[in-house]
């Protein structure tokens, strides 16, 4: 069974560039980026079919152009599928990042480092305690 590949750049990405990203996927031209690749994974995958049987070294040759096509798909669809990864995972954290604004949380968090911004009722404060 065929596991799914770790995204490019899975843990080095910061969340701007991810952000960014995102957003060249929302840009006309990204379409257009998609369909290059895709024509040129085509191109190899013909070669494979077109080869005729006749070429010296036939198998040689075919197994070649076999592993350029299958090594083209690979590649176009791990880069695209990163992409998509990278941009959910952009899109999840400024979510979280609006939702800490809307709340307020934004300001504390960065001036407190390492403290919980959230407010624990169940804590109780040192003067509570009896």
């Amino acid at each position: 069974m065929a596991t799914t590949p770790k995204p490019i750049l899975r843990d080095e990405l910061s969340v701007t560039k991810r952000i960014q990203l995102s957003a060249l996927t929302m840009h006309p031209g990204w379409e257009v980026l998609m369909e290059l690749a895709r024509a040129g994974c085509n191109e190899e995958t013909a070669k494979v079919v077109g080869l005729p049987v006749e070429t010296p070294n036939y198998k040689d040759v075919l197994v070649a152009y076999q592993q350029l096509a299958q090594a083209a798909w690979r590649f176009s669809n791990r880069l695209f599928d990163s992409v998509a990864w990278h941009a959910g995972q952009a899109d999840a954290q400024q979510a979280a990042e609006n939702v800490r604004k809307s709340l307020g949380l934004e300001a504390q968090a960065e001036s407190e480092p390492g403290i919980n911004p959230i407010p624990n009722p169940i804590r109780r404060q040192s003067n509570d305690v009896k």
